[in-house]
């Protein structure tokens, strides 16, 4: 009788799921990104000295961790064809130098942002530009009666439409049931301040979105997520919303007589050019159509040897030589680069908004609701302010950060994938 040795058959692989996420962002990223928004926020002596070191380690994170920043990166490429198409016009550009450095700082902002946005859960970045706006409240305290006044802290509606961020930040921390207590009571006072300074600021345009915007992020933390625990809810209430709106513009503009926009911009002390914005868009139209395809070169126009630019500056009450705008960014662009650049430049608005309103639809927090409304009282002031084409900008990275973290919150929530694990 022979005895045969008993072969067992190997095990069945098991599957699992695998979820990676980022790690968590320590103390001092948090401490980092408040001082590189402040510095954004406000000019203030000494400023280069921490926003470029700040700067400057926003990009070493993302070396660091290029394991999650490099994909975002791919993934939000397209936020670098203003960028790129900036540093190209040095080639037809009447200041070369200028526009290869404001070039090479744009796309610096933009490796910096996704740093951030890795780094950093949506919530984390509210409560930072929360602290950076309230390090800007504080700063301005002594120079309060100075805001209705164009300074070197910067021009009023500059510094306004600062304290509307800031009133936006403090009120999303404010209404955020996530956010500890005692935080959410600071938020509320600084807020306040943040609304009152704006006024102080005597820009009409300003204090109209606050305090519209504050009205708006009041309604989506009562109405809004509420209505995310009802099935379909959320598209009935945005359905109802664009109908009566929709009704409420039709019914105004076929009264007789319609006075409407004179009325409204007499409320709020404007004449018909709105402070002479009129005649700048006008002036920037005809220097546009001089070189339509790709502009006259970033940078190129607003100089000291340009005479069209130093009447500009005298229409505007400004000093001879001041580097102003046209109060639009879209002729801005047109002038810098043409409309090549133009279109370049609003297919990354549009891309941004796109993925910033789908996270809202997803979402039923607050950071959501703050970055979709941020975004959209940015885009309504493009058409009155340039700051949208600038680098190191607070409005900039805020209007972006809206879709980058959008593309993020994956790192964050964690990215499942199934493996299958065979048994020793």
């Amino acid at each position: 009788m022979s005895v045969l040795p008993i072969r067992f058959a190997p095990a069945p692989p098991v599957e699992a799921v695998l979820t990676t996420r980022v790690k968590p962002a320590a103390a001092w990223e948090q401490v980092l990104v408040t001082l590189w928004i402040f510095c954004a926020f406000i000019q203030f002596p000494g400023n280069s000295l921490v926003l470029y070191p700040c700067a400057l380690l926003l990009v070493l994170i993302f070396i660091h961790y290029s394991e999650f920043t490099i994909p975002l990166a791919l993934k939000c490429s397209i936020l670098l064809l203003i960028p790129v198409m900036t540093i190209l016009s040095f080639g037809w550009s009447t200041v070369p130098g200028e526009a290869m450095r404001l070039g090479i700082l744009m796309v610096v902002n933009f490796v910096a942002m996704i740093a951030i946005a890795t780094r950093l859960t949506r919530r984390q970045i509210i409560r930072c530009i929360f602290f950076a706006g309230a390090l800007t409240v504080i700063y301005l305290a002594p120079y309060s009666q100075y805001l209705g006044i164009d300074t070197a802290l910067g021009s009023k509606n500059y510094l306004s439409i600062r304290m509307m961020l800031t009133a936006f930040a403090a009120l999303a921390v404010a209404y955020d049931s996530e956010e500890p207590y005692p935080l959410r009571f600071a938020a509320v006072g600084i807020g306040a301040v943040a609304i009152y300074f704006c006024y102080l600021g005597n820009s009409a345009t300003s204090l109209a979105l606050t305090l519209g915007g504050a009205l708006i992020l009041t309604a989506m933390w009562v109405v809004w997520q509420p209505a995310s625990r009802i099935r379909h809810l959320r598209s009935f209430v945005v359905f109802s919303g664009i109908t009566a709106l929709v009704g409420l513009i039709m019914a105004l503009l076929s009264l007789p007589d319609n006075s409407i926009v004179d009325d409204v911009l007499g409320a709020f002390g404007k004449d018909a050019t709105l402070t002479n914005r009129t005649i700048m868009w006008e002036a920037g139209n005809r220097v546009a159509d001089e070189k339509p395809l790709f502009g006259h070169g970033m940078n190129s126009f607003w100089q000291p040897n340009v005479g069209a630019a130093q009447t500009l500056n005298e229409i505007d009450h400004r000093a001879a030589g001041t580097k102003h705008s046209f109060h639009n960014v879209y002729i801005e662009t047109r002038v810098a680069l043409g409309y090549v650049g133009l279109t370049l430049f609003c297919i990354q608005l549009a891309w941004s908004m796109l993925f910033n309103l789908r996270a809202w639809f997803q979402s039923r927090g607050m950071p959501a609701s703050f970055f979709l409304l941020t975004g959209m009282m940015i885009f309504v002031t493009s058409f009155t302010e340039s700051y949208l084409l600038g680098a190191f900008e607070a409005m900039v990275m805020l209007y972006y950060l809206g879709g980058i973290t959008a593309l993020a919150l994956p790192y964050h929530n964690g990215i499942r994938q199934r493996v299958l694990l065979r048994p020793a």
